[in-house]
């Protein structure tokens, strides 16, 4: 009896490893490339390759289809590097990957692409012209759908570098960069992101269309408060990110307030006081490359009087940081019919 119970019980036991196995080979992927450690490498090498044709593209496009997130980032990192135009399509469902990081990766890909192909504009033809501006608004689309913080300044950022054939395009694409402020906390705790990508892809829209330092998008993102400190945070990430954003807000006032005061280059009055009051108080900044920028844009800034622009640079003569001063005497040298006391002074 004591020996029949033994075999009923490991008959049981068998039985249930039957089962387990069974299920795990259910639940296992399917045999092929999901399931070949090899991909990662042979991802790489068409990558390396610069692969164009359909076969030696294959690793790349079964990783956009794996299950694994890491899998379909690296694929799409892979396409961007690439730089071929062909591989958008391939690339447009990626931007609404259920994966935030694959998400961001795909967005920043379709950016590298467009900049790619544009770096030779003689030679584009008219069919990569469509293929740019498809681009411009499969990206503008997203920043009314994406939710997702990281991602949207991801976003900011593509928008910013693509290469737009027109003012009126990068006009749209200022706007759009805008609207990944909406819903965005402007005080308490803040993250990286959308700021630094808003920041960045607005600053970089502005230094290749001056003009479009009176556009709305610009002027809103230009009125943006500078994000809190976070010198004292235990992340020191933290503190790099919110010292280069203020940088860079710093400099969009500043460009802002260098339009020249003329009919076609009109800001709002309102705006103008805000963005005028908020480029002074940046001057305030615990950060000595923030009050660098200040000097240096309020030397040109049409928009600041004689006596706030010589307040900002009389004060930075005696900064404790010496680029502060540097740029103070710049600033102060194309000051016409000014003394040449502070200068001597400076000397020693």
């Amino acid at each position: 009896h004591t020996r029949m119970t033994t075999h009923r019980i490991a008959l049981v036991g068998l039985l249930a490893c039957g089962l387990a196995s069974a299920a795990l080979a259910q639940a296992a992927p399917p045999s092929g490339i999901t399931a070949d450690q090899s991909i990662p490498q042979r991802m790489l090498d068409a990558e390396d390759a610069r692969a164009t044709d359909s076969s030696a593209l294959a690793p790349i496009l079964a990783g956009l289809r794996s299950p694994d997130t890491a899998t379909r980032r690296t694929a799409v990192r892979a396409l961007g590097r690439i730089e071929r135009l062909d591989n958008v399509p391939a690339l447009q469902p990626m931007v609404t990957d259920p994966s935030p990081l694959v998400r961001a990766e795909a967005i920043n890909a379709v950016g590298q692409i467009a900049k790619g192909a544009a770096a030779n504009p003689a030679a584009m033809d008219d069919e990569q012209r469509r293929a740019l501006a498809s681009i411009e608004a499969l990206l503008r689309g997203l920043t009314t759908s994406e939710s997702d913080p990281v991602v949207r300044g991801v976003l900011g950022r593509t928008l910013g570098r693509l290469p737009y054939a027109t003012e009126d395009a990068a006009r749209a694409a200022s706007e759009s960069i805008a609207s990944l402020l909406d819903g965005v906390p402007t005080d308490g705790a803040l993250t990286r992101e959308p700021w630094f990508g808003i920041s960045h892809g607005t600053d970089a829209l502005l230094r290749r269309f001056r003009n479009l330092r009176t556009a709305s998008g610009v002027l809103r993102v230009a009125q943006i408060p500078r994000v809190p400190s976070v010198a004292t945070s235990a992340r020191a990430g933290d503190t790099s990110w919110s010292r280069e954003t203020n940088v860079i807000l710093a400099a969009i006032r500043g460009r802002v307030l260098a339009a020249p005061a003329d009919a076609a280059n009109t800001v709002d009055s309102a705006a103008a006081r805000e963005i005028r009051s908020r480029f002074l108080s940046d001057f305030g900044d615990a950060d000595p490359q923030v009050r660098r920028q200040v000097v240096a844009s309020a030397a040109v800034a049409a928009a600041l009087d004689d006596s706030a622009r010589a307040r900002v640079v009389n004060v930075a003569m005696r900064d404790r940081s010496p680029s502060v001063r540097v740029e103070a005497i710049r600033a102060y040298a194309r000051r016409r019919g000014a003394p040449c006391a502070p200068l001597i002074g400076a000397t020693r």
